[in-house]
């Protein structure tokens, strides 16, 4: 099952290896905190979303689990998981400057050791693309913005536990006894 956590700082990791930039310039768009100083990147995420048919159930028995709770009912599912990085540019630095550093952490995420990160997490690149620009005024010294998409394949389950009869016991009305199936 992909920990949201691990998730986070897989991403965060590939956002850092790409640019260069330090932990206070690569943020969680949910982060509460003041902005950072551009040039920075903010990295959202969104979904899980559903993906496919029926989740599949499991059942199991565990011969060592504790009396009630031997026998194992899990389902799991595949999840796509939507992932923005938006990075913003100086204002000095050129229009297309942002633009440019986004294809940069996309290019990225294929690296091995970004990939390994991905798998630890539980998480899987499906692709890393499209990036767009964000244009603004010319001439007004507004900093440069462009954005990234990713989309990732996660997975979800859930487990429960239940016992089972062990014995059935039963009274016979008709001739007064008690009958025990094991």
């Amino acid at each position: 099952m992909t920990d949201v956590a691990a998730m986070e700082a897989a991403l965060l990791t590939w956002v850092r290896t790409a640019t260069g930039w330090p932990e206070a310039q690569v943020v969680l768009a949910a982060e509460d905190g003041p902005r950072p100083p551009a040039p920075y990147a903010r990295v959202g995420i969104a979904g899980p979303t559903h993906v496919g048919g029926p989740d599949e159930a499991r059942h199991s028995y565990d011969s060592g689990g504790a009396a009630g709770s031997e026998i194992v009912h899990a389902v799991c599912g595949q999840r796509e998981t939507a992932v923005t990085v938006e990075v913003i540019t100086d204002a000095g630095a050129g229009a297309s400057a942002a633009r440019v550093i986004a294809d940069q952490i996309a290019t990225a995420a294929r690296l091995p050791t970004i990939a390994a990160g991905f798998r630890a997490a539980d998480c899987s690149l499906i692709e890393a693309g499209p990036v767009r620009a964000i244009p603004d005024v010319l001439k007004t010294g507004v900093h440069g913005r462009a954005v990234l998409e990713a989309r990732f394949y996660t997975t979800t389950e859930a487990e429960e536990r239940a016992g089972y009869i062990a014995a059935i016991e039963a009274t016979d009305t008709t001739h007064s006894r008690v009958v025990e199936v094991p």
